[in-house]
């Protein structure tokens, strides 16, 4: 999102950054798209209110009041809002005087879309602000918890289960380029497909680690007893017609040792494993 936004901050002369950089990963259960969506038009905002010699900073972490969600924040040391337009700001077509009378209004579509995006994630958006001493925009998303969704696949009572399996799903385009409009099209419906291809199995996508330019790389989560019967619908799903000519997906499959009854640990290694792809996937 920052990368995006350098050039115009550097033009306005404002600064743009981490308040502090996340040493962990911090993963949650939302669709990428819709919140980069949220977050392009908060930074959006932040600077476009922001004077001269002024700052935006992004954090992210734990919610204070939810352990379960995490928490990022857009913060501002531009004009502020008012108490009584802070009350309005995420209402359809709602337009702060301020902005009108500066001509730095929009349609005032922006806050309310993000505020529409966040609460369907299961989320909730808020605004903390003094007049002339900038703005703090917040919104939070449900952690995942891999231990908690790796309870089905290692629970002692399952007769059947013999272990757990990670499948990696490493998704290149065919034949355009990866910076096309039909490769980036095909993205979006990636996760997707593979969710719909798992359905009724027993399996569970997970998220990536990190957004790779030049393919997409996804992971998920089965029995061993199952593993080739989830390798064969993932597959299935890339040679369907509306994929077949614009991706090549290349799947793999790694059998993890199970502690018993322990979830936690479990989740520790798979943590570890999906790193480990996504960096060296990332270097080739």
């Amino acid at each position: 999102v920052l990368e995006a936004f350098l050039a115009r901050a550097s033009t306005q002369c404002v600064r743009l950054g981490w308040r502090e950089r996340p040493q962990v990963e911090w993963l949650v259960l939302a669709d990428r798209e819709r919140v980069l969506q949220v977050l392009n038009n908060l930074v959006d905002n932040a600077l476009k209110f922001t004077p001269e010699n002024g700052a935006v900073t992004l954090s992210v972490g734990e919610d204070a009041d939810d352990r379960g969600m995490a928490r990022v924040t857009v913060a501002d040391t531009g004009c502020g809002i008012s108490p009584e337009a802070q009350l309005l700001v995420f209402e359809r077509l709602y337009q702060e005087p301020n902005a009108m009378a500066n001509s730095r209004g929009g349609l005032g579509l922006g806050l309310y879309i993000c505020q529409q995006i966040v609460t369907r994630h299961g989320g909730r958006i808020w605004v903390d602000s003094q007049p002339g001493r900038g703005s703090v925009f917040s919104f939070t998303l449900p952690r995942l918890s891999l231990p908690q969704l790796l309870l089905p696949f290692i629970s002692a009572d399952s007769a059947e289960n013999r272990g757990v399996a990670l499948l990696t799903v490493e998704v290149v385009p065919a034949w355009q380029a990866a910076s096309s409009p039909t490769w980036k099209k095909c993205r979006k419906d990636i996760i997707i497909g593979i969710r719909e291809s798992l359905a009724g199995l027993s399996a569970v996508v997970l998220p990536g680690m990190a957004c790779l330019s030049d393919k997409e790389l996804v992971f998920a989560i089965t029995t061993v007893a199952d593993m080739s019967k989830v390798s064969r619908a993932i597959a299935q799903q890339f040679s369907s017609k509306h994929l077949s000519h614009t991706v090549v997906a290349k799947i793999g499959c790694s059998v993890l040792s199970q502690p018993a009854g322990s979830a936690e640990r479990l989740a520790d290694t798979v943590w570890a494993m999906m790193a480990e792809e996504t960096s060296r996937r990332r270097r080739t």
